[in-house]
């Protein structure tokens, strides 16, 4: 019994200390994401950190027909104090229909740091998950804007003739073939945020010309297979236009 105790003492020292860790931690994250300023609400739904056994509302559901179970999730959302942070969701889920969707019927939330260890134990290997999230939101989102920038730029008759520019040396990323002679341009006239480049990847005889974008300093890769770097223009052209 006395070394039973011995290592429970040594494992509760351990484990206090890492719970320290990985406060830390979570405000790390929070400060790394608060800095990118992206401000995109994210809960990750699929996989819930917790979830609990089904039970019925008697006073709503006499019959048992619709069981309910409670589900923790991680996410990131802001808070009126606290700013941008990574959080957990209480949520009473309930089957509503044959189909077997779910309904939140209530929801508390909160921010992670002040979860149970538990909790936060259990969400950090949510976090890689939850930041893919982020990412697709972001994109939706910023797809969405681009779409509507478009819809109104057609609507009062704005529209974006590209051109190009020659520059010298190698650009962003890659080599360029043709010593000695210019093989790559900027692309001039894009819309606000964005950012092209075309250059010729393949050889004199055998030219291969290709483009590389970037959109709100976020950058790609090199692609497209063009016989001349008009050919490339216009592709991008009508990228632009869609």
């Amino acid at each position: 019994m006395v070394d039973n105790i011995a290592e429970l003492s040594e494992l509760s020292r351990k484990l206090n200390k890492k719970s320290d860790t990985l406060s830390t931690t979570i405000i790390s994250l929070n400060e790394k994401l608060a800095n990118l300023n992206l401000g995109v609400e994210t809960w990750l739904t699929s996989s819930a950190i917790k979830r609990g056994d089904p039970y019925y509302d008697r006073d709503k559901d006499p019959d048992g027909n619709f069981p309910l179970h409670n589900e923790t999730w991680l996410g990131y959302c802001r808070f009126d104090e606290l700013g941008w942070a990574l959080a957990v969701k209480h949520v009473a889920l309930q089957v509503t229909n044959n189909l077997g969707q779910e309904d939140v019927a209530e929801a508390e939330v909160k921010p992670l740091l002040d979860a149970s260890r538990e909790i936060r134990l259990k969400a950090m290997k949510l976090v890689p998950a939850l930041l893919d999230s982020v990412k697709r939101k972001a994109e939706e989102l910023l797809e969405s804007i681009e779409k509507a920038e478009k819809a109104a730029q057609v609507l009062s008759g704005e529209t974006f003739r590209l051109s190009l520019r020659k520059v010298g040396g190698s650009i962003r990323s890659g080599s360029v073939a043709g010593a000695g002679e210019t093989a790559q341009y900027e692309v001039q006239g894009l819309p606000r945020g964005q950012e092209a480049f075309i250059a010729n990847m393949g050889g004199r005889n055998q030219p291969r010309w290709q483009i590389l974008r970037a959109v709100n300093g976020v950058q790609g890769n090199w692609a497209g297979k063009y016989e001349t770097a008009t050919h490339a223009l216009a592709a991008l052209q009508r990228e632009v236009e869609l």
